[in-house]
């Protein structure tokens, strides 16, 4: 199976596909091996309908790149990046119930924190060079 291939889980195949913006400059880092570990956190927004009015709901993704694509990511991406990445990998989840891990806002509502390691990340423009970031500034879920 090649790298580019789904992985297959116990009854299915599992793959991410998503294009979304950064909302903070990647965060690099090292392992103590010197592998390069590169955070980025990024937010989709989503136009859905419910009981008939439109709004925009916005989904926290945190997205994990690795080695050469960790600094390469870390090097030309900037908070307003625009990217497209995809995923082979199991996302990260709550072991117990097979969810995303969910937190407590500071609001009193609950959120999901969706996570996952890039197997590919192409770079769409914008950044803080170019365009604004479309998120609403809010806090952050991680």
């Amino acid at each position: 199976m090649s790298d580019q291939e789904p992985k297959r889980t116990a009854d299915g195949i599992f793959n991410v596909t998503l294009v979304c913006r950064l909302v903070a400059d990647p965060e690099l880092r090292y392992t103590p091996s010197g592998t390069a570990v590169c955070n980025m956190r990024t937010a989709v927004n989503l136009r859905v309908q419910e009981n008939g009015d439109w709004s925009i709901k916005t989904v926290w993704v945190r997205v994990t790149a690795w080695g050469k694509q960790a600094e390469t990511c870390a090097k030309w991406l900037t908070k307003g990046s625009k990217i497209f990445a995809t995923s082979n990998n199991r996302p990260g989840f709550d072991h117990e119930s097979g969810n995303p891990p969910t937190f407590k806002r500071q609001d009193g509502t609950y959120g999901a924190s969706f996570e996952f390691t890039a197997d590919q990340i192409v770079f769409l423009g914008g950044g803080a060079r170019n365009e604004p970031v479309e998120a609403e500034e809010t806090v952050i879920p991680f």
